[in-house]
């Protein structure tokens, strides 16, 4: 089964080898592993807006063209997931592809946030009730594990070996 890798990864200055590692990880348990940044997406030339657009269209390819998904939810530039990754996550759902969602952020999205004069939703949720919720509608939640002290938190690795242990479990059912 193929499976897309998507979460704010990318944008770790080792990304390339976190996503590496996540393709290993995901060969060891029967799934080929596609991380957005294995595909040779030719940029050059581009303006910084159609560099932005073409990355748009690999990235919907990719995921048009896998039976699964990890999606990594641990917050990205504040308390909530990537944007990015949240709309790729709600595709994904629309599609009825089944998503693995996972993070290394363990407290509740209101503990994250700091007092603010707009209602904040208190659910006990990881994050936005919609995020939460979208994964918990198709039979399993999220995933969430601290990394271990010096790991990088953002790689969530940790989170995400159990997220692959979950769709092990669940793809290798009678």
């Amino acid at each position: 089964m193929h499976a897309y890798l998507a979460g704010p990864d990318v944008f770790l200055p080792n990304a390339v080898e976190v996503g590496a590692r996540k393709v290993a990880l995901c060969r060891d348990r029967g799934f080929e592993g596609h991380f957005p940044l294995d595909g040779g997406l030719r940029l050059d030339g581009l303006s910084p807006y159609d560099q932005g657009l073409a990355i748009y269209r690999a990235n919907l390819d990719l995921l048009v063209a896998c039976d699964l998904a990890f999606v990594n939810l641990t917050p990205f530039r504040g308390v909530s997931a990537d944007a990015g990754t949240v709309f790729e996550l709600g595709w994904l759902i629309a599609r009825g592809t089944p998503v693995f969602a996972y993070s290394s952020e363990t407290r509740t999205y209101a503990a994250r946030i700091a007092p603010d004069p707009y209602e904040i939703e208190r659910h006990e949720m990881c994050d936005n009730l919609m995020i939460e919720a979208a994964v918990v509608a198709q039979g399993w939640g999220i995933v969430a594990v601290p990394e271990p002290e010096g790991a990088e938190p953002l790689a969530a690795l940790a989170a995400f070996e159990e997220a692959l242990d979950s769709a092990s479990r669940h793809f290798s059912r009678p």
